[in-house]
């Protein structure tokens, strides 16, 4: 049976995930509301715990977004969060425009 994180590895494909699972189970996750751009940054060790965290007391449906594997999360995290300041909202919370989620998606594919 697949589990959660098999699953989003199927949905990142199968280079991806030969190319990270060797190496790291930590990443930096794009969480969006699906119905705006707003998508929380942030990072985890489990993206099926961390999902089910922000998706259960939420009043809009989220979707994961895209997830980057790393061995550096800390650092990556405060990277995205720096490089995306002028479209902070609050806390993890940016209004990512079209532009620039497509561009977070091919650019860490």
């Amino acid at each position: 049976m697949i589990g959660f994180d098999d699953a989003i590895l199927e949905e990142i494909g199968q280079e991806a995930r030969e190319a990270v699972l060797p190496y790291s189970r930590e990443c930096v996750y794009f969480i969006k509301d699906i119905n705006t751009n707003n998508v929380k940054v942030g990072r985890t060790k489990n993206i099926n715990r961390r999902f089910k965290e922000l998706q259960e007391p939420s009043l809009v449906r989220l979707e994961i977004f895209h997830l980057v594997y790393t061995d550096n999360s800390r650092w990556l995290e405060k990277w995205f969060h720096v490089t995306f300041k002028r479209y902070h909202l609050w806390g993890e919370v940016f209004n990512l425009p079209i532009e620039v989620l497509n561009a977070v998606k091919e650019g860490m594919d």
